[in-house]
């Protein structure tokens, strides 16, 4: 079986458009830093909070 051009790039890539909408792409940007914020807040929220209480 022959590997082609594309698939040798497609299983290289970080990420793979199915479509040729550009827009989905800055929407996935915008998504993946709110949740990466809320994860920062959830863990500064969880250290801050005991030490707070404490004293």
């Amino acid at each position: 079986m022959a590997v082609s051009g594309p698939d040798i790039a497609i299983k290289a890539a970080d990420i793979t458009l199915m479509r040729g909408d550009l827009n989905s792409v800055a929407d996935a940007i915008i998504i993946s830093r709110i949740k990466m914020n809320l994860f920062f807040a959830f863990i500064y929220n969880t250290v801050g909070i005991p030490i707070a209480a404490i004293g």
